[in-house]
């Protein structure tokens, strides 16, 4: 699905206007910052990327549609800032755009480390970077709670099977009723963790959301697996190696995996066939 067709599906008419009225935006943003050399990210999604120069110096656009989704990303960034995301230089969230540091040469993980059991440590490297220091109640407050996500086991009813609907919704449950939260990425996995020859590994498109840490393995467990045996040793060594909660981590995957199902299939992504094995095994667990 190209990036023209992803916006129109996931924003429908204000999608459509957003578009027409890009390019004129970007010509604004360009005059605005000085920047020149604009060139579009291949892997475009639902926002547009690219490379520019700023000052002589190396630097991102990213442009969405303004919203509530788009201010939490520029908010989140703020808050990871001293934990290896780029640094935020401008941002405009009313007019939906924000210019940052440029990571290079930007390998995702996937690229750069291509066996499962090293692509899996590193992760728990980067994931625990962002998780394992104490963030100040007043970060907390500026961001939604996770909460609002599960409503899609409700508006989606159609998209999902009955009883993982009804194990999502328990499994959600165990996961409130523990009362642990923190920020998170919310969209945490390969693609998402860069390479950068100075710093290392660098993460970007923070959701912002705040949760459960573990909600912030899920996307990574689902993400690049040639078959169900490779999602399946990814699990199995996030418990056995690096000493993840077997059964909360369990609940974590259940719980918002089917939230990406549903969302999956309302955005029409090709892939999500690939998901139904993947979720009938952890439901049977």
């Amino acid at each position: 699905m190209s990036f023209e067709e992803k916006i129109r599906v996931a924003f429908g008419k204000r999608g459509e206007v957003w578009l027409v009225e890009l390019p004129k935006q970007l010509e604004k943003i360009a005059r605005l910052h000085k920047l020149t050399g604009l060139t579009p990210f291949s892997n475009l999604s639902y926002n547009y990327v690219a490379r520019a120069t700023m000052k002589g110096k190396s630097v991102v656009l990213k442009v969405g549609i303004p919203g509530t989704d788009f201010t939490n990303e520029a908010v989140a960034m703020q808050v990871f800032g001293t934990f290896g995301v780029p640094q935020l230089l401008f941002e405009n969230t009313d007019s939906g755009y924000y210019i940052m540091e440029n990571i290079s040469p930007g390998y995702t993980l996937n690229v750069r480390f291509p066996d499962t059991r090293t692509s899996v440590r590193l992760f728990v490297e980067q994931w625990r970077r962002l998780h394992d220091t104490q963030v100040p109640t007043t970060d907390l407050n500026q961001l939604p709670q996770i909460e609002r996500w599960f409503e899609s086991l409700e508006t989606h009813y159609d998209a999902i099977p009955e009883d993982w609907r009804l194990e999502a919704k328990r499994a959600k449950q165990r996961i409130h009723e523990l009362h642990q939260t923190t920020i998170l990425h919310g969209d945490l996995h390969h693609e998402n963790i860069l390479w950068d020859d100075l710093r290392g590994f660098v993460i970007i498109d923070p959701k912002g959301v705040v949760g459960h840490r573990y909600y912030d393995c899920v996307q990574f467990l689902f993400n690049k697996n040639k078959n169900l045996v490779e999602f399946k040793l990814k699990v199995e060594l996030l418990i056995d190696e690096h000493g993840f909660e077997e059964n909360l981590l369990v609940d974590a995957i259940k719980a918002l995996g089917t939230v990406y199902y549903a969302w999956m299939v309302e955005d029409r992504d090709p892939v999500v066939g690939e998901r139904v094995e993947m979720l009938d095994w952890i439901m049977s667990k």
